[in-house]
């Protein structure tokens, strides 16, 4: 009897035990149950701020891309970003606009020009095989040639009916692909001419774009006729400005 007693008390105890032991059993696995969600959790919310940040990034390079692109046509009239339009102007005469790089054009959102002007006549466009002004053509016609960058390096001015003057422009340009230097030769009926032209900006919009700069000329021009003065030379400084519009980021 004694016997049966003490198996039927080690027969209880191994129950209660192997109870106790399930029950510890499933708490381990609540907690790790528990601790895999909460890992989860932080990997997912991780995820989602890699993602915002991505994003945030993305639309800070996509608006930098959009402030400062520079597409060939921006290039070929010393501009950058979203231009809708330029107008230049100048405190001297229609000679020394022409020479400049300063014309009136209008845009389209991708950054082609639509309509060229150099404020007293509208230019027909013709293009390059790389879809770059090749030449702008009125009563007299300016032709471009450019470096690998993509901006002007020479621009060829010709009238076209009696070749009245024939000029040749160079550019040169800082390491930040602004205009340091311009010179030109050229000739006209009875006379021939030449100038050098360094520039000095003034004022710049928020996109980079001057708006207001002075061009210092040095120049030399000689008279072909017997004239008092046939031949005459000096410095002078011209101001030129521009009126630039934009396209508003959608």
């Amino acid at each position: 009897m004694k016997k049966l007693a003490f198996s039927l008390v080690a027969f209880g105890a191994t129950i209660v035990m192997s109870c106790g032991g399930g029950n510890s059993a499933q708490r381990e696995q609540e907690v790790r149950d528990s601790l895999r969600q909460d890992s989860i959790k932080k990997v997912e919310a991780f995820n989602d701020s890699i993602r915002r940040d991505s994003i945030a990034k993305d639309s800070i390079r996509q608006d930098s891309m959009w402030r400062y692109r520079v597409t060939p046509d921006l290039a070929t009239f010393d501009l950058r970003g979203p231009v809708k339009s330029v107008n230049a102007q100048n405190s001297n005469n229609v000679m020394e606009h022409r020479h400049s790089l300063c014309f009136n054009v209008s845009f389209s959102e991708k950054g082609d020009a639509l309509k060229v002007s150099d404020g007293y006549d509208n230019f027909s466009i013709k293009r390059d095989a790389l879809g770059r002004i090749k030449s702008l053509n009125t009563y007299y016609t300016t032709t471009f040639s450019y470096n690998e960058q993509g901006f002007p390096i020479k621009k060829y001015l010709e009238e076209c009916t009696e070749s009245y003057f024939n000029d040749v422009i160079s550019y040169e340009y800082n390491s930040d692909g602004s205009l340091l230097k311009e010179t030109m030769k050229g000739k006209d009926i009875g006379s021939g001419y030449n100038s050098a032209s360094t520039y000095k900006i003034e004022k710049v919009d928020e996109f980079g774009n001057w708006t207001k700069r002075l061009r210092t000329v040095t120049y030399y021009y000689e008279s072909f006729y017997d004239e008092p003065d046939p031949i005459s030379r000096g410095t002078k400084t011209i101001t030129e400005t521009r009126t630039i519009t934009y396209y508003s980021k959608k």
